[in-house]
């Protein structure tokens, strides 16, 4: 196939050396001469000439491109009739030498005028990559490598000088219309740099070639004038350095107005490490020049702080009163902000250096006046006056002052709960005021001391043992249930919203952290709410779950108890459900009927009675009407009625005065049986209800010790008789009649709280102990005791006592063993 004659090079082996040699020595600016030599060192077959010893491919590269390396090195070929190319073989071809082309001093203009176009590119260019940098400057990079002579090495530094300058000027003038907007200045300051210090590294990178073939040393490369000719023109150019600092300077007002621009310090960040490259010693040449440390004193320091003794001296004018106080104010507020920047702009010598400074000049001079009125800055709670003095102290200043602060406030706290204590000690007051004077403190903490674990301890230290002391060292301690009825009486509140009802919880639920007891609170919270629900005592349910989020909040991160909270709320909704249901279908009861569908399993009730009554009459009409409702929704669920626990009211007309009775189910149906009859018998009513003797006793009982029955004789027996109390009188219209008789109601209430809250103890001091032998064994008894005292710490504190007693009862179950020669050792038997 017939070729174009431009598109192919026939060459000689002497060309080749050469081109060789000029495509080593320039690879390093042009990666596609490495592809080319490839080619070169190929077997390929010259399709021009049968006597040549390879061929070139030009079709990736252009003909004038290549010329432009080889074209000094060139044999000049022969001709022949047919005006074709005739090398000659190596060994019967004469190589001639070229000629001396190289130009004297006479023309450096000459090649000035073919390398300056590629130097101007280079400064203007902004987007100068390194492919388009070697492709672009090829023939420029030639030039300045053949002519690698001293004389003209150092005219074309004198043309790159003139052309920076000239550049450089260009830029500054550009800068006039922006002195309006200090942000614009600096972003372009910033910017311009980067494109000039860029254009130096690809105007060193074109000179490299002159000062490698030179065998003059320059004591300054190119990357070292361009700096220096920036320096120079920052001086020369008439307000632009004055201005650049003064930008600075606006930036550090922006930023103490509370300006919350996220560019405004990468800008100064920025400008500062730019300036200090321009201000490198290395480039600054007379001894008597201004080094960057004193620019940034004289015109960006000294301006930052001459704020401060403005301030100060406007406060002092005024002669107003606490004047101090103002002073630290707003000095500390003008620290806060500076600290941002300053940090950021400067290394940590220099940031201390310059806040020690401010604190000398303007701060220490009021110090001893404040710390005389900082008890009256705590009485009156000037949070803003505290949190300043604490940043200074904290932040600026040595631990001393700092003491000085902690001991004052520990003097505070302990004076404000002694005082407490001796006015309401072991009252539910006491309590209440304990943790409202925790949560305004521990809400200091967090604010002003910026949740500082010294002053949290110094807190927890004064107010834990007054709040967890006990009256009786054999039994738990009152506040952990005082405190859960103090949360209940709240929600109960109706005067207050449910806004205000969140907001006092969070004021006194902190305070819980410290309880040493937590379990007690737990369970008097569990039992409270519980009885809320039941007896519909909530404002609503929506504040009942709010209530429940905001417990691990407070540190109450027990999730059986949310959990079963959680469960008991979504029994009180299926409930509603269900009875709205029962209330949309037609009936002509004489009477309102709600239930509540409570789990067994969950629900705190004492006594589960499963004694079924006789009912009669529209009350059980009423029940087997619900039974059907609750049985079409809930198939699977069997329903038990729980007449003591099921209250119901009626109206009884024969005394002097109508009330209204509430009362269990129970109460209820004997009562309603003395609608015909004034007097029945005790085995009448057993008789014709059918309730166990026991049941009938104490629901009786509740009847005669409320004063509407009256029983003849004073006993319940078999010839016991009962009769109405016509003459029954209470002050209160609607009478609440106990279901359990009054000398066993302490009794129960006993029994099913703090001893349940003591006999669960029992299980977990025991699975903790095995717990912790498990991966300890053997274990000695002082270990033991104290690695189960921090695995409880969180629920209660461990007593010896009753360490002892779980340890015993362990070693009877055979789950611990003491070791035959030290009864102080355990170790944890593992069944197979």
């Amino acid at each position: 196939m017939e070729r174009k004659r431009d598109m192919m090079k026939c060459w000689t082996l002497q060309e080749k050396i050469d081109l060789q040699v000029d495509v080593a020595r320039m690879s390093v600016y042009d990666k596609q001469l490495v592809e080319l030599r490839r080619i070169m060192s190929s077997d390929a077959k010259c399709p021009v000439r049968d006597d040549c010893i390879d061929t070139i491919d030009l079709k990736d590269f252009t003909l004038d491109q290549l010329r432009l390396y080889v074209e000094s090195r060139r044999i000049n070929p022969s001709s022949t009739s047919s005006g074709s190319d005739s090398l000659m073989p190596l060994e019967k071809q004469a190589v001639q030498a070229p000629p001396d082309t190289r130009p004297n001093l006479s023309n450096f203009k000459d090649l000035w005028a073919q390398i300056e176009p590629d130097v101007l590119r280079i400064l203007r260019s902004k987007t100068l990559t390194s492919y388009s940098f070697i492709h672009f400057m090829n023939s420029t990079i030639q030039i300045i490598q053949r002519e690698s002579d001293n004389e003209f090495v150092e005219f074309i530094y004198a043309k790159a000088r003139e052309l920076l300058g000239a550049h450089v000027r260009n830029i500054m003038t550009s800068f006039h219309g922006m002195r309006n907007d200090c942000g614009l200045f600096l972003s372009n300051f910033n910017k311009q740099w980067a494109l000039y210090e860029n254009a130096c590294n690809n105007l060193a990178q074109l000179y490299e070639s002159a000062q490698e073939n030179s065998s003059r040393i320059w004591s300054m490369s190119i990357n070292d004038i361009g700096h220096r000719v920036w320096y120079n023109a920052m001086q020369e150019e008439h307000g632009f350095q004055e201005y650049l600092m003064k930008s600075l300077v606006n930036m550090v007002s922006q930023i103490r107005r509370g300006d919350q621009n996220e560019e405004i310090i990468p800008k100064m960040v920025l400008a500062v490490q730019n300036l200090s490259d321009i201000y490198n010693p290395t480039y600054l040449q007379e001894s008597d020049e201004r080094a960057f440390e004193d620019l940034l004193q004289e015109e960006f320091i000294e301006p930052v702080i001459k704020i401060y003794g403005e301030v100060v001296n406007v406060i002092l004018t005024k002669n107003a009163p606490d004047r101090e106080l103002g002073i630290m104010e707003c000095v500390t507020a003008i620290l806060k902000s500076d600290k941002v920047w300053i940090e950021a702009v400067f290394a940590e010598e220099s940031v201390n250096d310059f806040f020690v400074d401010i604190l000398e000049k303007y701060f220490e001079p009021y110090k001893p006046t404040i710390l005389t009125n900082l008890d009256r800055l705590f009485e009156e709670d000037r949070y803003e006056a505290l949190s300043h003095l604490y940043v200074i102290f904290k932040d600026f200043s040595d631990g001393l002052d700092m003491e000085i602060l902690t001991s004052k406030f520990d003097a505070i706290v302990h004076r404000e709960t002694n005082e407490i204590e001796s006015k309401s000690a072991g009252t539910d007051q006491m309590v209440e005021d304990l943790a409202k004077i925790y949560s305004k403190k521990f809400k200091m903490i967090n604010n002003v001391f910026r949740g500082d674990i010294n002053f949290l301890d110094l807190l927890n230290k004064a107010v834990a043992p007054i709040l967890n002391k006990k009256t009786d060292p054999k039994t738990p301690c009152k506040s952990p249930e005082m405190l859960a009825r103090l949360f209940d009486t709240l929600v109960r509140n109706k005067d207050l919203s449910e806004t205000e009802i969140l907001e006092r919880f969070d004021n006194i639920g902190p305070v819980y952290k410290i309880l040493l007891e937590k379990d007690v609170f737990e369970r008097f919270h569990f039992l409270l709410t519980a009885r809320r629900l039941r007896k519909k005592g909530y404002r609503s349910l929506e504040l009942e779950k709010e209530l429940l989020q905001r417990l691990p909040l407070w540190g109450i991160r027990d999730l059986t108890l949310t959990s079963n909270i959680m469960t008991m709320i979504k029994d009180v909704l299926i409930s509603n459900n269900v009875l709205e249901n029962y209330n949309t279908t037609k009936n002509d009861f004489g009477f309102v009927f709600t239930a509540n569908i409570m789990k067994t399993q969950i629900w705190p009730i004492r006594s589960i009675d499963n004694t079924q009554i006789k009912l009669s009459g529209e009350l059980k009409v009423a029940l087997e009407k619900y039974e059907s409702i609750h049985k079409h929704f809930f198939n699977n669920r069997k329903l038990i009625w729980n007449y003591l626990y099921s209250t119901g009211e009626i109206q009884i007309n024969y005394s002097s005065n109508p009330y209204l009775l509430s009362m269990n189910t129970y109460q209820m149906a004997i009562m309603l049986l003395f609608e015909e009859n004034n007097r029945l018998g005790f085995v009448d009513i057993k008789n014709t209800l059918a309730i166990p003797e026991e049941t009938l006793v104490d629901q009786l009982a509740c009847l005669v010790e409320s004063e509407l029955l009256i029983v003849h004789p004073m006993v319940f027996n078999a010839t016991s008789q009962l009769s109405l109390n016509f003459e029954f009188r209470n002050k209160n219209n609607r009478v609440k009649i106990p279901s359990i008789p009054a000398h066993r109601e302490a009794f129960l209430e006993k029994t099913q709280d703090m001893e349940v809250v003591l006999h669960q103890r029992h299980f977990i001091i025991r699975a903790a102990i095995v717990r912790f032998a498990k991966r300890n064994s053997p274990i000695s008894h002082d270990n033991l005791l104290s690695g189960v005292r921090k695995m409880l710490e969180d629920k209660f504190e461990l007593e010896i006592p009753a360490f002892e007693r779980a340890t015993a009862d362990l070693i009877n179950r055979k789950y611990l063993e003491e070791h035959l020669d030290d009864k102080k050792l355990y170790r944890y038997i593992c069944f197979p």
